[in-house]
């Protein structure tokens, strides 16, 4: 699955997982160095420029998670979020 960070999101702002199966997010930044963090998912990630990283994850716990860019990037870093939803 992939998923792009630009300043200030990412592409795309919502996806949908399934509890128990694994699956592996393909990320890469199309403009500077990015973080992709969500600690209850154990996602903590660099997403560099020109370059994809790969995160490969089991979600266990069915919800709603808010992943952020946790590398600052800009003036409107603070608003870089995106959703995960565990079914």
């Amino acid at each position: 699955m992939g998923i792009t960070a630009k300043r200030f999101g990412f592409v795309p702002g919502q996806v949908t997982l399934k509890k128990g199966e694994t699956v592996t997010l393909r990320l890469r930044s199309e403009d500077v160095m990015h973080g992709f963090f969500m600690q209850k998912l154990k996602i903590d990630a660099e997403v560099s420029p020109g370059k994809t990283t790969h995160v490969t994850i089991t979600p266990e716990v069915a919800g709603t998670y808010t992943t952020i860019c946790d590398h600052f990037c800009g003036a409107d870093h603070g608003n870089m979020k995106m959703t995960i939803v565990v079914q």
